[in-house]
């Protein structure tokens, strides 16, 4: 539909429209996620999320083979529409049925769910996590062409390294959290992000801002993971605590670029990148609020909800 629309303002609306879609989709995968979680007694979060990164990859490649041999825009998505349906619609007769295990909390708390400390902190979390990722999307490229004087082929190697990195973290990020814990994680994903932050801008040559790159995906990548684990362990309202988290989160992807623009105005956007460094030690300071509640015991889920 997108790409017959004939104005700008429809298109923003249509646009809007698959914004909506896409959220509550991606909440719901989450609250699943969440459930396998607890129900193999793993933090399997971070893999979930790495298919996510390779999503990206796969999806980069058929838009690039679609404009190679000339594919129209209607085409193109009318394929990507018909490909999604089908995989969605077959993938769900894996999915477990919605989790049961814990008894409905009072009406009172339902009220007071969205303002619960811990979930707050745990989205506070989120929120520079998607601050970090989301400069790197909007600007990592940028500035490698301008402010490392790259070529355009370079800067945008520069950007699939920090790709890469991240979608390999995640998919590792399940053996990191079980050897340090999910707060452990948390924390050294912050300080590895903000080394990385800080090689990109600092450290000499093409070479060392590659490093960093790759430094600044690979620590940022599991922490968005963890805190979905972290909020969908709320007692008794797992899908209400991860669609908090993700709504808190999310504003990273607002607020960050577009601040990180401002700031390069006035003070060049090296030196506004620099600002993501705030961001990673705070994610290291609040890491404690994504260490996990008694795990349900392996199974309760699915016999929960039959």
């Amino acid at each position: 539909m997108l790409a017959h629309l004939p104005t700008v303002s429809a298109t923003g609306a249509g646009l809007f429209v698959l914004g909506a879609g896409y959220g509550s989709w991606d909440v719901a995968m989450n609250v699943q996620a969440s459930g396998v979680d607890r129900a193999v007694g793993r933090d399997l979060m971070p893999r979930y999320h790495g298919c996510w990164s390779l999503g990206g990859f796969v999806g980069a490649g058929f838009g690039t083979a679609a404009a190679a041999v000339g594919l129209s825009s209607s085409v193109h998505f009318a394929l990507v529409a018909v490909v999604v349906a089908v995989g969605v619609l077959v993938a769900l007769r894996w999915f477990l049925p919605d989790a049961r295990a814990t008894p409905a909390a009072p009406a009172r708390s339902r009220q007071r769910v969205l303002l619960t400390r811990r979930l707050v902190l745990i989205g506070v979390v989120t929120l520079c996590a998607t601050c970090i990722e989301g400069a790197a999307a909007d600007w990592l490229a940028l500035y490698l062409h301008d402010g490392r004087s790259t070529g355009q082929a370079a800067a945008a190697a520069g950007f699939a390294v920090f790709s890469v990195a991240m979608a390999v973290s995640r998919f590792g990020g399940t053996t990191t959290i079980e050897h340090l814990g999910r707060a452990g994680a948390v924390r050294l994903g912050g300080l590895l992000a903000g080394l990385g932050v800080l090689a990109t801008v600092a450290a000499p040559g093409v070479v060392g801002a590659f490093v960093g790159a790759a430094a600044w995906g690979a620590g940022v990548a599991v922490v968005f993971p963890a805190a979905m684990s972290a909020g969908g362990e709320t007692p008794g309202r797992g899908a209400e605590g991860i669609a908090t988290v993700a709504t808190i989160g999310y504003g990273g992807f607002l607020l960050g670029p577009p601040l990180i623009g401002l700031l390069a105005q006035h003070v060049g956007l090296g030196s506004a990148l620099l600002v993501l460094l705030v961001l990673a030690a705070g994610a290291v300071a609040l890491a404690p609020a994504v260490r996990p509640h008694a795990r349900e015991p392996a199974g309760s889920v699915g016999r929960s909800a039959a």
